[in-house]
């Protein structure tokens, strides 16, 4: 990224970043395909996963399921959120709004991973808290990205 601020001329070097900024739009979609094949979507499936459902005699998942599971999108995750928003770093736009975006985005990834976990005690109030940090979570991420591939293919970065 600073070679990209100090040598303007370095096309190149912008071409990598927005293939890199299109890869990342790229695994949010499938990640959120992922999420609705695997009925981890919607609250009523989620609700179902985790805490299960005794009239469909359908069985909770156990808590190092929900550790592992937690595990590998945490680490996903915060990857994908350092990318776009080392790369946001460099647009030509108020700080404010960068630090705004940056919070917001980052305590949805607590609200989202610490939902996960209290599913099991209080399914029917987390499993809707849930779905709403994961959508809100991956619009903003996904306009981030998106807004880096525009101002970057324009050129107005710092």
């Amino acid at each position: 990224m600073r070679y990209v601020v100090q040598h303007r001329k370095a096309s190149y070097i912008k071409f990598l970043v927005v293939m890199l900024s299109i890869f990342v739009q790229g695994f949010l979609t499938l990640f959120v395909v992922n999420k609705l094949l695997s009925g981890e979507f919607f609250p009523e499936d989620i609700k179902n996963l985790v805490a299960g459902n005794p009239d469909i005699f359908l069985e909770g998942i156990e808590t190092g399921q929900i550790v592992e599971k937690v595990h590998i999108e945490l680490f996903l995750l915060s990857v994908v959120f350092l990318t776009v928003f080392s790369i946001n770093l460099r647009l030509n736009i108020k700080d404010s709004h960068k630090i705004t975006l940056s919070i917001f985005s980052f305590l949805n990834i607590w609200v989202y991973v610490l939902s996960f976990f209290l599913i099991k005690l209080y399914p029917a109030v987390f499993s809707n808290i849930y779905t709403i940090s994961l959508s809100l979570l991956l619009t903003v991420i996904s306009a981030v990205n998106l807004m880096n591939i525009i101002f970057f293919t324009a050129g107005k970065i710092k």
